[in-house]
């Protein structure tokens, strides 16, 4: 067919083939068993929706690289995923580096992805101008596998919130998309990196507890808040904690002195923090230093001999 590509939206081709209508609603259904449509999605395939604009691109044979499975299902949901990223954040228009995006060729070779055996090990993201709400959702239910490191940090544009609830895939879907990787699909196995500071996003943090091998967490200079959950004192592989100037309040965990692995912690600049901190902190052998708001009248360094007063140009790590 011939294609049309310009500022605002995607490739398409002038009338959507016969041979995409006819995946179109295999795919449709495999997205909504895999919890990424709603079983409702009724959408016509002209449709400008970013949703519908994602579908078509992965019903489209002709955006696939040559010899690719066009049954493949863990390619259909990485492309999806990705391509809807790339609409809810504006890449067509805001994004700064874009190589390679939406284009048929293989997705490990778009800009800021890393594959493993053709599966997605790492999306950085950072700095690019990504503008609008991030669609955790499709990211955050274990469709992913593979994916062990995120970086979103430094777009300042970038809305949402982040896991929201401790993800959970069903047995069918997980078994299904488990079959080419070692690795389980629930959210809890897989991601180990997680980079989403200085940007726009809010809401609590709560979901994140389920991330069991989480190793590093930054959320610096965003708007999160509620309190800091005492589950986090579980995610034994922690190593850098930053939760550096957000909307956090009551107290600092003492259950975060089970972070036997734990290097850094930053607390500082958010002035909803109340209590003692936890000398226990102190004990935990490879950590330095606990970075907290010495201006803080209603936080009480107490014992903490390791706490060192915030800066605004402290160190991010």
């Amino acid at each position: 067919g011939n294609t049309k590509n310009n500022a605002d939206s995607l490739p398409t081709f002038v009338g959507i083939t016969d041979r995409a209508r006819n995946r179109r609603f295999n795919i449709i259904q495999f997205l909504i068993n895999a919890t990424l449509l709603d079983a409702s999605f009724d959408e016509e395939p002209t449709s400008c929706s970013n949703i519908n604009q994602a579908l078509n691109f992965v019903s489209e044979p002709l955006m696939y690289p040559l010899g690719a499975q066009l049954n493949n299902e863990r390619q259909i949901i990485q492309r999806y995923i990705l391509i809807l990223l790339y609409l809810e954040t504006k890449g067509l228009t805001s994004w700064g580096e874009k190589d390679n995006w939406a284009q048929p060729i293989t997705e490990c070779n778009w800009h800021g992805i890393e594959c493993f055996e053709k599966t997605i090990f790492a999306l950085d993201l950072a700095a690019n101008g990504l503008h609008g709400e991030l669609p955790t959702a499709a990211i955050e239910n274990g469709l992913l596998p593979s994916l062990r490191i995120i970086h979103f940090q430094n777009n300042t544009n970038l809305q949402g919130t982040l896991f929201d609830s401790p993800a959970t895939t069903t047995a069918t879907t997980a078994e299904t998309l488990s079959s080419s990787s070692s690795s389980s699909s629930s959210p809890g196995n897989w991601l180990r990196v997680l980079y989403v500071g200085n940007t726009n996003m809010t809401g609590d943090i709560d979901g994140l507890t389920s991330l069991s091998n989480l190793e590093r967490l930054d959320l610096h200079e965003s708007s999160f808040s509620s309190t800091i959950p005492t589950a986090l004192g579980e995610l034994t592989r922690l190593t850098h904690l930053n939760l550096f100037s957000n909307d956090f309040t009551g107290t600092i965990p003492n259950e975060l002195a089970l972070l036997q692995n734990l290097q850094f912690a930053d607390f500082g600049f958010n002035p909803g923090l109340t209590g003692t901190v936890p000398a226990a902190l102190c004990t935990v052998a490879p950590l330095e230093t606990v970075v907290v708001d010495c201006d803080n009248d209603a936080l009480d360094v107490g014992e903490c001999t390791c706490c060192q007063c915030a800066e605004t140009t402290t160190n991010r790590q």
